[in-house]
């Protein structure tokens, strides 16, 4: 990975999904491929409008693609920088650019008000609102295990990882 060559790995630890959006997912899923290709496949072999086939497999692929990409794998800190590694790409927040990082407690993660993206499926991903932390990017796998970085240009992020009260300490010493 191109972000290890020039720095030193202090932490790196993996996000995982709650029970709650593993159960979402594996229905969704069983969903995504019942209709976007099983029911394309059956149309396809009797002979039925192949237009319509393509055209439901070509809109599963387009649901289900930025929903996989933007899904959150592992939070690495290096010496400079929290590295959020998603499944395809990466996200970079450098610390001289945080303002504050805590951890998040929520009672209902479903009571967060999503804007764009996804709730619960391969987690909490994308754009939320909350009264108490107001507009803010989340890329959470389990809220149980949730914190909160703001940024000096007033962006709030929340992420999810295993051994999320280590990571926060290990931040906060960096700022």
């Amino acid at each position: 990975m191109k972000f290890m060559e020039s720095t030193t790995i202090i932490r790196n630890e993996k996000v995982h999904l709650s029970l709650a959006s593993l159960i979402i997912t594996i229905i969704v899923s069983l969903i995504i491929i019942g209709v976007g290709l099983i029911i394309p496949i059956y149309r396809t072999i009797n002979n039925q409008n192949i237009y319509i086939s393509f055209i439901m497999m070509l809109a599963t692929i387009i649901i289900f693609f930025p929903v996989f990409m933007y899904a959150p794998k592992r939070i690495i800190l290096s010496d400079k920088q929290l590295i959020l590694q998603k499944r395809i790409g990466c996200l970079h927040l450098s610390y001289s650019e945080m303002a504050e990082v805590c951890i998040y407690n929520t009672n209902n993660p479903f009571a967060e008000i999503r804007t764009f993206g996804s709730s619960g499926y391969l987690g909490f991903i994308g754009n939320f609102y909350s009264r108490e932390i107001g507009f803010y990017t989340a890329y959470v796998g389990d809220y149980s295990q949730t914190f909160l970085v703001k940024m000096k240009s007033r962006k709030k992020y929340l992420f999810s990882c295993e051994h999320h009260a280590d990571i926060v300490f290990t931040i906060k010493q960096k700022l």
